[in-house]
């Protein structure tokens, strides 16, 4: 049994190393011939150079998230495989962010996702960029896992609709785990 933090999880085999992303998802369907631009998600690796420059967008994503904002140093902790695992979401048509995933090795199998948040301006592609994160995760680990509040509601909702299931009640917190494979 490996254990994550303080709490133990299924050992497996270890994980390949992450791949760049680069691929994109389709955010809204359009038709082929009606001119409009096909939106699409595309997630880049959030790296320290491109959260200095983008800072302030990540605060600003904070600010209107309804989470308890992060602080400058929260952001440029130092946790295992974060700056390869952890993303930006943008539209194609657009380098500023709409959100952003903040992600970390808790064991070889075992990501833990630290923070998802989208912008008032990417509100509607939160399930799309989600799916995209979860689909690039399989060829790095086996389990991903998010805390919630025990109140926050509507992102226990927002993640049991996208697959996750409620593990464990930690304090004031709820862990939830999705299968990767």
């Amino acid at each position: 049994m490996a254990w994550h933090g303080s709490w133990p999880c299924a050992a497996a085999t270890a994980a390949t190393p992450a791949e760049p992303i680069g691929s994109n998802l389709p955010m809204s369907k359009t038709a082929q011939n009606d001119g409009c631009l096909k939106q699409e998600i595309v997630l880049e690796v959030m790296g320290r150079e491109s959260l200095s420059r983008l800072l302030s967008h990540a605060v600003s994503m904070e600010r209107s998230s309804g989470l308890e904002p992060w602080k400058e140093d929260n952001f440029f902790m130092d946790l295992p495989d974060k700056w390869c695992l952890s993303r930006w979401i943008r539209s194609n048509n657009s380098d500023t962010p709409l959100g952003y995933a903040v992600i970390s090795r808790k064991s070889p199998s075992n990501v833990h996702l630290h923070r998802f948040v989208i912008s008032e301006t990417g509100r509607g592609v939160g399930t799309a960029a989600m799916n995209k994160i979860l689909d690039d995760l399989k060829e790095t680990a086996l389990y991903i896992t998010v805390c919630t509040g025990q109140e926050a509601y509507r992102a226990q909702r927002f993640y049991e609709v996208n697959g996750f299931r409620k593990l464990m009640e930690l304090d004031d917190n709820i862990l939830y785990i999705h299968s990767l494979c």
